[in-house]
């Protein structure tokens, strides 16, 4: 019977304590429901940016694309496959030598054919030259003979000196040849992977555009992009980069701009041209310093460039300041009591701002503070957010 009493009696006076608090929070006489609740936030020193962001593609670090030389002739064997990891001078194909073979020899027949020419015109040369003193023993015929051997001998020295010009473009086509006999095997110049290999070309039509093996590089990928004139001027080589993919959007890599064109992109001055702005893009390249997988040649990234960065400097949430007549400010709450302090600000970017001067490390300031608050309002902090 006791025990039962006693529980009774401890639930009612839950229950009391429990209808007082509910009382005092709830009268608009009590102070405990008058307090504004606040979110916080404490300053401490960090680093900040200043971004800007771009869009780009990724492309290969380095690519070959090898074209049949039709001067070559055909290609007789196939070294190498798709998807094959090469190193720079692996053999990749090599030319029919039988094709070199025979214009070399149609070359040296056509010499032989040349050197009989110039013989030729030589010995007709000298037989003029024998006529010509013959014919000045009759003495009737000394004019006529000088002005006919005149003409002859410049024919000859003409056809002569043609047949030489001949001769030497031959010993120069059989130069060439002879260095194309040397090079029927063709190397690649760089180390990567083997993208595309077309077999079976016929040498006519569309298919003698696209080149034979297409190689990649297997060095982290560069990015390719534009910007605008206003932004080009903010961009230099080194700088920092954050690369992002729009199919992997959790994904991010790292890199620094590797260039940046000082002569605008033709695609930027067309599309400006069409559309009657005055804005014009530069070309810009980024190298990215990692080989993690997910990247893929041709994926659309936003490139993130860090063009300034200060370290170890008082940092804020742009919800943590107002502005008011043209000035700045914070709310600052000491003792549960708020202070409006004015800023000033440096460095910003999308989150944060750089504050120059009005606060000190540690100070607890209000998160979304409205403008209308009085300097030495009471309120509660937020404990989730001290």
């Amino acid at each position: 019977m006791k025990k039962k009493w006693f529980l009774i009696l401890l639930s009612l006076g839950i229950l009391s304590i429990i209808g007082i608090n509910l009382f005092l929070i709830f009268n608009p006489n009590s102070s405990l429901s008058s307090l504004t609740n606040v979110r916080v936030i404490q300053v401490e020193k960090q680093q900040i940016s200043d971004t800007l962001i771009a869009s780009g593609v990724v492309t290969p670090s380095d690519e070959e694309r090898i074209f049949i030389d039709e001067a070559m002739g055909s290609v007789k064997d196939l070294f190498v496959y798709e998807g094959q990891e090469v190193m720079k001078g692996t053999e990749l194909f090599r030319y029919d030598e039988e094709e070199i073979r025979s214009k070399v020899t149609l070359l040296e027949i056509a010499k032989t054919r040349l050197s009989l020419e110039l013989e030729q015109h030589r010995e007709k040369l000298d037989n003029l030259e024998a006529d010509f003193k013959h014919n000045l023993k009759d003495t009737s015929l000394v004019e006529e003979s000088i002005r006919q051997a005149g003409k002859a001998r410049k024919e000859l020295e003409r056809q002569v000196k043609y047949t030489m010009l001949s001769i030497k473009e031959n010993e120069m086509q059989m130069e060439s040849l002879l260095k194309k006999k040397d090079n029927l095997i063709v190397k690649s110049s760089i180390s990567g992977i083997v993208k595309k290999v077309t077999r079976n070309r016929n040498r006519a039509g569309t298919e003698a555009q696209e080149p034979i093996i297409h190689l990649v590089s297997n060095e982290p990928y560069k990015v390719k992009g534009t910007i605008t004139e206003f932004d080009s001027v903010f961009v230099k080589a080194g700088q920092p980069v954050k690369v992002k993919s729009k199919v992997l959007s959790s994904e991010m890599w790292e890199g620094k701009v590797k260039s940046i064109q000082l002569s605008p992109s033709q695609s930027g001055i067309n599309s400006g041209l069409e559309k009657k702005e005055s804005v014009t893009s530069y070309p810009f390249e980024v190298a990215l310093m990692d080989k993690r997988a997910g990247l893929q040649e041709g994926y659309h990234v936003s490139v993130e460039i860090q063009i300034k960065a200060k370290d170890n400097v008082f940092t804020l949430p742009h919800d943590a300041t107002f502005v008011q007549d043209s000035k700045e400010f914070v709310f600052i709450v000491v003792d549960n009591m708020l202070q409006k302090k004015e800023i000033t600000i440096g460095l910003m970017n999308d989150q944060f701002k750089e504050v120059l001067t009005g606060v000190n490390e540690g100070d607890i300031v209000v998160r979304q503070p409205k403008i209308d608050w009085k300097e030495g309002l009471e309120v509660k902090v937020d404990v989730a957010t001290s």
